[in-house]
């Protein structure tokens, strides 16, 4: 049995329909603050002269909080 090919269009149907549009935008939208604090924090960082060691380290300490945070209470 042969498939046929599917166009574009046809494949990104089930995305384009409301639910799956809003878990997408409070997905990429909950991600924001997150990325937007640590790349921040680092820059600050890296402009008053800490090195790159003790960056890396203080952003190696917030991986438990983004990963814990992410579905259980």
């Amino acid at each position: 049995m042969e498939a046929r090919k599917r166009s574009i269009g046809e494949v990104m149907l089930p995305y384009v329909k409301p639910r799956p549009l809003a878990a997408l935008l409070l997905g990429i939208s909950s991600g924001f603050p997150l990325a937007l604090l640590l790349g921040t924090m680092t820059f600050w960082l890296a402009k008053v002269g800490i090195d790159k060691k003790t960056i890396g380290f203080a952003v190696g300490l917030t991986t438990p909080i983004r990963s814990n945070s992410c579905g259980r209470r």
